[in-house]
């Protein structure tokens, strides 16, 4: 299990590595969540692969919330990040 300040650099890979593939924030990363703004085509796709919360509905976009905790991993992270860019 990952401490405090682990959880918090796993959030921010996270975030960074979906920066890295044009992904727009509503808020920028500062804590073990993060809130991505998705295509409504990839937030079908991440429904399948991945636990999050339905922040905001956009209409042709959507916020949703990701929040890293003490099971979430490095290779958890890479694995996610691989499947997204599929």
């Amino acid at each position: 299990m990952g401490k405090p300040h682990q959880i918090i650099e796993l959030a921010e890979k996270l975030y960074n590595e979906l920066k890295s593939l044009g992904v727009e924030f509503l808020f920028t990363q500062e804590t073990n969540q993060i809130f991505p703004i998705i295509s409504n085509e990839l937030y079908s796709k991440l429904s399948e692969i991945a636990s999050f919360e339905l922040w905001e509905d956009l209409g042709v976009e959507k916020v949703i919330r990701f929040v890293c905790g003490f099971k979430t991993t490095k290779e958890y992270v890479k694995s996610f990040i691989a499947k997204i860019d599929e």
